[in-house]
């Protein structure tokens, strides 16, 4: 039994950190009716329907709407990377599965949508906070 916990004990220290806890880092909140049905200007496409969509896609889905200072790191290390405006930010979570999807938005039209490892997301808001 010795032999077994000083085999464990250290394989525990370096395992990679699971999906779960690194949204338990993250500001974020759950969405609301309103995120689901907001209007957004007639000039582009609605990140409410986008969401709604994904909501009748895959309801077994929590979304969450990353907010705070967690969005302004994630704005902040994302725009280093690439270029784009946008103000909000929804990571479309499925701990089944390694990538999860990301899609942002401003001011209600959707911008774009990436797929991406939980740790890149993490990398991307670390990124943020150094770049201040």
């Amino acid at each position: 039994m010795l032999i077994l916990i000083i085999f464990y004990f250290p394989i525990s220290i370096f395992a990679e950190e699971v999906p779960a806890g690194y949204v338990a880092k993250w500001e974020t909140t759950l969405l609301t009716e309103k995120d689901y049905t907001e209007n957004a200007n007639i000039n582009c496409e609605s990140f409410s329907r986008i969401l709604a969509k994904g909501k009748i896609e895959q309801p077994q889905i929590i979304p969450l709407k990353i907010i705070n200072n967690t969005l302004i790191n994630f704005i902040k290390g994302y725009q280093l990377r690439d270029n784009i405006k946008f103000d909000s930010v929804v990571v479309w979570p499925n701990y089944e599965q390694s990538d999860w999807y990301v899609l942002m938005a401003y001011k209600n039209c959707f911008i774009r949508w990436i797929e991406i490892q939980p740790d890149n997301i993490q990398s991307i808001i670390e990124d943020g906070k150094v770049a201040g």
